[in-house]
């Protein structure tokens, strides 16, 4: 459970304590845990959700969006995932290896890939196996 908590919040950007979103007294633990963190780690806001089985079952926004404005976190409030979406897509990657609906030789965005810019082989990679390296491009 820490360990997820600490990825829903990792995603996120002083503390402050707006809430927004249903509170009930069953998440009341819920949300004291992420209080918690966010004073910890000093995050201005945060915008948790936690599914179940496929039905979401918490949904809360805590502190703000933009501090200057005085605007508070919602549920729906989307934070900038800087370097986390690495991880991410690794995992996924080797889900799909895993399963062999992918190979580290298919190209990255489809057989059809296209863009509005040319890219070359060397300026830029195609191939799924580049995903997997640690490298920003």
């Amino acid at each position: 459970m820490k360990k997820l908590l600490a990825l829903l919040l990792g995603l996120l950007v002083y503390p402050a304590w707006a809430q927004t979103g249903a509170s009930a007294p069953e998440t009341a633990p819920c949300d004291a845990v992420i209080q918690k963190f966010m004073t910890r780690w000093k995050l201005p806001g945060a915008s948790v959700a936690i599914s179940r089985q496929g039905q979401l079952v918490y949904a809360r926004g805590f502190g703000y969006a933009d501090l200057a404005k005085s605007q508070p976190s919602t549920p729906a409030t989307l934070f900038r995932v800087a370097s986390v979406s690495k991880p991410v897509t690794s995992v996924a990657i080797m889900k799909l290896l895993e399963e062999g609906h992918l190979d580290l030789q298919h190209r990255a965005f489809g057989p059809r890939a296209t863009s509005i810019t040319p890219i070359t082989p060397a300026s830029s990679p195609t191939r799924a196996s580049i995903l997997l390296q640690c490298a920003s491009y």
